[in-house]
């Protein structure tokens, strides 16, 4: 299942058979989606090929939520496959290596053994061993145990030194199938590594083979345009299939074992009756040839992989269309530099991975029509509140993704803040340098707060919501009565406080300045300490849901203060900074935006766990907002590409 095509290859393959060579495969892997794997639990699907990266989406809404350069010096992923149990993933590579990684730990493996390109991989079916082949002579047998070889399965006659491009295990494990340049299949006793039979009758190279479910029958898919199939017992070819224009890449029985799936060349996916050798349904939408296929384990989706590298979602039943999982050549530079260094250390291993199957696009809510600037979760966490540059300020059911209000100002609205009851928003105006006060239940203003002679830049209410802080570019900060709508305190000693936020269980307030000073004020006595001088400015701080925490962050660095004596706690190096940051409920972890990104760090060990996001460059993720349960992360885009040219904010989940 792995060949790309330019169009003069593609014409000829019409006027000669057996077309590709050793010469000329290297460039067949080179471009294109050369395979695809389902993990068991039918939560995520794993793509790998011509871009050098093995990449990880959800099944659910089709968002890649992982991609992983294919090693130090990046080159092509041949082969790709989850364990039966769905905690180790494979990928055979063409820098010779075979590369495990361990779901849960992240940790990485690297098995080398091969002297060529590493083309076929494939788990046993109760998972304690490993095939790997691609060099002519040998194929090898790895302990997933130990990681060592425990046996070498031999290519004795020199006419069938040619590449293996394609092996499967029998479903009891007993068989090894194994099939490539030199047009045959070979069947291998699993224990004692015997040869048992050698399948002739394809004119051309077996991409792919497949055992049915009960092991009885062997389907292969061919470069002589052909699917065959043999019994396993005899080794007779049983059937051929002829319909598809071009080169079978991949092939798949269907789980009930009457049904084969096919993909080709010939842009299409064919499903045929086993029993008569009927083409039953055809699934036409790939604009170039299909290179891959699989079935998820429930198999009511069929992935297929495309030489465009796109990855298509259908309904097997229907043969519909699910689905389109974007290209994945447009976002390989942009992968390759988001990454590098967030998700692959000095030992080469991702670091846990235990977030992967638990953080997923949830939903992505439309209707503002201009940059979304803030967004914040009620403190019941049923809504979620969103500000942006089309002066409106929405409300969305935090669980269906439906807008439940919508309450449109009269210019920008750049900034909110809840009130701890969750009765009150109160929201910034650019343009008047005025703070409101927005009821949710009345859906309308109930005060306009004025008092700034520049623009406002944040705003926080207190612990207990009798009290709301604002900073501006006029240098000052002001505490407001909620109640009176007067001003309580005014501090004059500040270069523009870029963000301000309060202590959870007292009237402390913090303060990052625009000239790089963190400052802690003390509402009720007055009292201001300045306890770092930072030389950039900076760009936003938070108090830690227990109080015991003040995180702030400049163009350099995320750092962790102690608030019980104000003492740096750890410093992360971090280039450019996060713009908005939020703890989660539990404190131990911290997402930061980073321009189209959101990282999510470990509060104790100061890794970056994940980097989030969401299509292209074209658009950044202004703010971040951690649900008060923990369970959701909500992010605001500006200038969204690919979604209806609309402005939106992403709601991941963090649920298993």
């Amino acid at each position: 299942s792995f060949l790309f095509l330019n169009k003069s290859q593609a014409q000829s393959y019409d006027k000669k058979q057996n077309s590709i060579s050793r010469s000329n495969l290297s460039k067949f892997y080179n471009s294109g989606i050369n395979s695809i794997s389902f993990s068991p639990d039918n939560i995520i699907l794993a793509t790998g090929g011509g871009d050098q990266h093995i990449r990880i989406w959800s099944i659910n809404n089709g968002t890649e939520l992982l991609n992983i350069p294919s090693g130090e010096q990046p080159c092509c992923v041949c082969a790709l496959s989850f364990s039966p149990d769905g905690k180790l993933l494979a990928s055979g590579n063409a820098d010779k290596t075979i590369r495990i990684f361990t779901i849960e730990t992240g940790k990485e493996q690297i098995f080398q053994s091969h002297s060529d390109w590493v083309r076929a991989i494939a788990f046993s079916p109760e998972g304690k061993f490993l095939a790997s082949a691609g060099d002519s002579k040998k194929i090898s047998l790895w302990s997933l145990e130990d990681r060592t070889i425990i046996k070498e399965f031999e290519i004795r006659k020199r006419q069938f030194y040619k590449d293996i491009l394609t092996v499967s295990f029998s479903p009891d494990g007993k068989l090894l199938a194994s099939g490539g340049l030199d047009n045959t299949i070979k069947l291998w006793n699993v224990e004692t590594g015997e040869n048992l039979n050698i399948l002739t009758g394809h004119n051309g190279a077996i991409f792919s083979i497949a055992f049915s479910p009960d092991g009885k029958l062997l389907a292969s898919g061919s470069d002589d345009k052909t699917i065959k199939i043999w019994s396993v017992e005899t080794g007779q070819n049983l059937q051929t299939l002829f319909g598809h224009s071009g080169p079978v890449y991949s092939v798949a029985f269907i789980k009930n074992g009457q049904q084969i799936v096919s993909g080709s060349a010939d842009k299409t996916i064919k499903i045929w009756s086993v029993e008569t050798g009927g083409q039953i349904k055809t699934l036409i939408g790939h604009k170039w040839g299909v290179r891959s296929i699989a079935l998820s384990q429930e198999e009511n989706i069929l992935a297929s992989g495309c030489e465009d590298n796109t990855v298509k979602l259908w309904n097997i039943e229907t043969g519909k269309e699910i689905n389109t999982l974007p290209s994945t050549i447009n976002n390989s530079n942009k992968t390759n530099e988001m990454y590098d260094d967030d998700l692959i250390g000095n030992d080469n291993s991702i670091k846990l991975w235990s977030l992967l199957k638990t953080v997923i696009v949830d939903k992505v809510l439309l209707g503002h029509t201009r940059n979304v600037y803030d967004v914040s979760f009620s403190p019941d966490g049923k809504l979620l509140a969103s500000v942006a540059l089309d002066s409106t300020i929405k409300l969305w059911d935090v669980n269906t993704g439906k807008e439940m209000q919508s309450f449109k100002h009269t210019t920008y609205i750049t900034s909110l803040s809840y009130s701890p009851n969750g009765d009150l928003i109160a929201f910034l105006n650019d343009q008047d340098n005025s703070v409101y006060l927005w009821s949710i239940k009345e859906g309308k203003i109930l005060n306009k707060l004025s008092g700034h002679s520049d623009q406002l830049l944040s705003i926080a209410f207190n612990y207990d919501g009798k009290l709301l802080a604002s900073s501006s570019r006029d240098k000052s900060i002001i505490i407001w009565s909620k109640e009176t709508g007067e001003i309580y305190r005014r501090s004059r000693y500040f270069s523009g406080a870029w963000s301000v936020a309060f202590h959870p269980q007292k009237n402390l307030l913090a303060s990052g300045d625009i000239d790089g000073r963190i400052s802690i004020w003390d509402i009720d006595t007055g009292f201001q300490k300045i306890i770092y001088n930072s030389t950039t400015f900076i760009h936003c701080v938070s108090f830690s849901p227990n109080g015991r925490i003040l995180a702030w962050s400049d163009s350099e660095m995320i750092n962790f203060w102690s608030v019980e004596d104000w003492k740096l706690i750890k410093s992360i190096p971090c280039k450019y900074g996060p713009r908005s940051i939020s703890f989660s409920a539990d404190g131990n972890l911290l997402a930061g935006s980073f321009f189209s990104t959101v990282k999510i760090w470990s509060i104790e060990t100061g890794e970056v766990l994940r980097t989030l996001y969401g299509s292209s460059d074209d658009y950044r993720l202004n703010s971040v907002s951690f649900s008060p349960d923990g369970k959701y992360l909500a992010s605001g885009l500006d200038n969204v590409s690919g979604l209806d040219n609309a402005d939106g904010i992403i709601i991941w989940s963090f649920e298993k």
